[in-house]
């Protein structure tokens, strides 16, 4: 007796490893000779960035650096901003087999203080947050067929989006942006950010090609204007992310961040200093899926012989829905420490608390800190920091219990109106990103062995039983019971295989 058992592999991404650390800031930094003197420190923040993650035997290494920038009053009253890059590297280690784990890392400030030494030198003490995270493919057997041995099957099939691979490819940009005709030259630079947006992903020949836009700001003083001035612009980027087996029917979710970045001002032959010059380095990850049907045995016993079956419980995930959509959020914002006459520049970094599914909706709760730098009515500089909290809802029909949301949130556009010198209205536009995900636990026949020396004691005297079947009752049950064929019950009582709509007496045969 041959017995042919068909297995299949199946692949699922799991967390292998999650922990995070803190990551102490100790720092006396002194103001080159030519900036000006600190009269007085308005703020000092600190944005970090992972510039590369790697594993090494049982190692997780993450490295990266930390943008310190320092913005201060002068003697003369006016702003000034000095940048300090300080580079960090920390250590996590693990246990298990490191084959097939990819490293996803993520940093933020946790806090940051400062205090004046003298005109030219500060005190910084602060933290960094380090979040090290380890995604795992990990692969299964499952018995997808069976043939001899008078085996009979319950089989069906199972949603699952099946995990292709993870990769990640650091790009370099490198930009010399202009100022327009109407805008003043540069005197010094007071602040500058850049949020890379991926706009466009497409398989092609079996590579995946991303396409995005840097959106970069600068603020800065211009030469001869009272304010500080605002630049804005948009820098494209493309490039191709190796993912081996992916092909034209999978599915791809990219994502990019910041590695490095500066922004420095150039001076022309004519002394005039109307271009940035703009370098930095991209961290783009492509994860590639497929959404299939994986044919999958639920039970399985022998008509003739004592059967083992090995079971296994399999959780699969299935993309359901991706939303990406916008709303608007509008906060008041009260400014205890002094009126304000005149805002400079607003800018905010929202951020999930949580996301959940709840009666065909998607709900998400989140904070956002709005960063403001502003004239008080005097005319003097002021740097206001608050955090408001945000929720919003979208329609997901047919969104259970059972799913899973993986959601992110950035910023469109922010702007503001003054409602009186203590209070603030902001308006934020605030993009969401969320794929969400149908989850089934199924238990499935991992292993079988019929053992063809140990017979089934069947009644032989009959070749059919008479049976009372009860609502609800599952033919595959009622033909286990009796070693006989779910499908002979199902076309000799023309009843439909699965539960019993009704109460009803059946003939089974007997094997």
């Amino acid at each position: 007796m041959d017995l042919k058992v068909l297995k299949q592999e199946m692949s699922v991404n799991n967390e292998f490893f999650n922990q995070s650390a803190e990551q102490s800031v100790e720092l006396d930094i002194t103001v080159p000779e030519y900036y000006p003197e600190i009269e007085r420190v308005l703020k000092c923040r600190a944005t970090p960035r992972v510039a590369s993650a790697g594993i090494n035997g049982q190692i997780l290494s993450v490295e990266g650096n930390i943008s310190i920038v320092l913005m201060y009053i002068t003697a003369k009253k006016e702003l000034c901003s000095f940048e300090y890059i300080m580079p960090f590297s920390r250590t996590f280690e693990f246990d298990g087999d490191t084959v097939g784990c990819i490293p996803v890392c993520s940093v933020r400030e946790e806090y940051m203080n400062c205090r004046p030494l003298d005109s030219r030198s500060v005190e910084i003490h602060g933290a960094i947050g380090i979040n090290a995270k380890i995604i795992k493919k990990q692969c299964t057997q499952i018995v997808t067929d069976i043939d001899g041995g008078c085996v009979v099957l319950n089989r069906g099939t199972a949603p699952a989006t099946t995990p292709i691979g993870m990769a990640e490819k650091c790009i370099g940009i490198e930009e010399e942006l202009e100022l327009g005709n109407g805008q003043p030259s540069v005197k010094n630079i007071l602040r500058y950010d850049a949020k890379p947006v991926n706009t466009e992903c497409k398989i092609i020949s079996g590579k995946v090609v991303v396409k995005g836009e840097v959106k970069v700001v600068v603020l800065y003083c211009g030469e001869q204007t009272a304010s500080p001035q605002s630049f804005r612009t948009t820098v494209p980027y493309s490039t191709i992310v190796e993912i081996d087996g992916v092909n034209d029917e999978c599915e791809c979710e990219t994502s990019c961040e910041l590695a490095c970045l500066e922004i420095k001002s150039r001076t022309s032959i004519t002394g005039e200093a109307r271009t940035f010059s703009m370098s930095g380095k991209l961290r783009i990850r492509a994860t590639a899926c497929c959404n299939n049907e994986v044919p999958v045995v639920y039970d399985a016993f022998s008509t003739k012989y004592e059967t083992d079956v090995v079971s296994k419980e399999i959780m699969v995930e299935k993309i359901f829905k991706t939303v990406n959509e916008s709303f608007v959020c509008k906060r008041n914002i009260e400014i205890n420490s002094g009126s304000v006459g005149t805002v400079i520049d607003i800018w905010g970094e929202p951020q999930v608390i949580s996301s959940r599914l709840d009666n065909e909706e998607l709900s998400i709760m989140g904070t956002m800190p709005v960063f403001m730098l502003a004239y008080d009515s005097d005319g003097a500089p002021i740097y206001i920091e608050r955090s408001v909290d945000f929720d919003c809802k979208f329609t997901a029909h047919g969104a259970t219990h059972r799913m899973r949301a993986n959601t992110a949130v950035s910023l469109k556009n922010i702007s503001y109106t003054i409602i009186d010198n203590c209070n603030i209205e902001i308006c934020a536009e605030i993009c969401v990103n969320s794929s969400i995900y149908n989850i089934s636990k199924l238990t499935v026949v991992n292993d079988i062995a019929v053992n063809k020396d140990c017979l089934k004691k069947n009644n032989k005297n009959c070749a059919m039983i008479v049976y009372f079947a009860d609502k609800g009752e599952q033919i595959w049950d009622i033909a286990q019971k009796f070693n006989s064929s779910p499908e002979e019950i199902s076309e000799i009582n023309s009843v439909d295989i699965g539960e019993m709509k009704c109460s009803k007496t059946l003939l089974i045969p007997i094997k």
